[in-house]
């Protein structure tokens, strides 16, 4: 799952478990798909009002993207 908050004047995006596309296991398990971590990272550089961004991972990891 992927939590993006906002302090001051910063960007805390929160990524928690597993780093793999999205599918029906999205629903039983707590999933954060690269495309959505991307749009969230994206949102934050275009912030001109964002002069710092955090991401805070708690991930075993994922799946290998090439």
């Amino acid at each position: 799952s992927i939590l993006m908050q906002y302090r001051d004047n910063t960007a805390i995006i929160g990524i928690k478990g597993a780093i793999m596309a999205d599918s029906f296991l999205s629903f039983f398990f707590d999933i954060a798909s690269p495309e959505a971590i991307a749009k969230d990272f994206d949102k934050a550089i275009n912030d001109k009002t964002i002069d710092a961004i955090v991401l805070n991972i708690d991930s075993p990891g994922g799946h290998v993207w090439v």
